[in-house]
């Protein structure tokens, strides 16, 4: 089963990332971590719209452990909408450039569970973006039913942080828990 089991970034490319070894597993992987602790980064590294060994990353190496070879989809749902221009490298192209953001997110959630997913590494950056409570369920099963055989997905969202089926990377230690307190203190104060 193709996936991404570790990832390993050295170099001044660090500078940007509060932890810089992480690991994967088959199926669903939460990248979480507060504003600024490099989960972007890591997406892009991951989608290749980073390039280690440019200029200003001259000095950056990453290295991977990765089982078989996976394919990719990635979807950035801030960079990839329809309100930017550009060209997106992606399976999901039609749906940024022809659909309204709600339609694009529906697309997505389609993609996820059908069967063009299977066999491949699909990587998402905050697609609980502009969700709606039903849609964010239906990306919570489109998930659980997806055939591909490993999603990395970057998120603040505590309703997906708090799966206990998600297998969690933390890009600050103790991240998931702090998110979980802080869950637990606001239904606390709403009841």
């Amino acid at each position: 089963m193709p996936h991404v089991k570790r990832m390993i970034v050295t170099g001044k490319i660090c500078d940007r990332l509060k932890k810089s070894d992480l690991s994967f597993i088959p199926g669903i992987n939460l990248l979480i971590g507060p504003n600024g602790s490099g989960k972007s980064t890591i997406f892009q590294i991951l989608s290749k719209r980073i390039k280690v060994g440019d200029t200003i990353y001259q000095d950056s190496r990453v290295t991977f452990d990765i089982d078989g070879q996976p394919k990719t989809f990635s979807f950035d749902f801030e960079k990839d909408s329809p309100r930017v221009k550009g060209r997106v490298d992606t399976g999901f192209d039609i749906a940024s450039r022809w659909h309204s953001h709600g339609q694009s997110v529906a697309a997505i959630i389609a993609m996820v569970r059908s069967q063009e997913a299977k066999d491949h590494v699909m990587l998402m950056d905050e697609p609980e973006q502009a969700l709606d409570l039903e849609n964010l369920k239906l990306l919570i099963s489109s998930l659980h039913a997806s055939p591909a055989t490993q999603i990395i997905l970057v998120t603040h969202s505590p309703f997906l942080i708090m799966q206990p089926d998600f297998h969690v990377v933390e890009m600050v230690d103790g991240y998931r828990g702090q998110v979980v307190t802080a869950v637990q203190q606001l239904t606390a104060l709403m009841t």
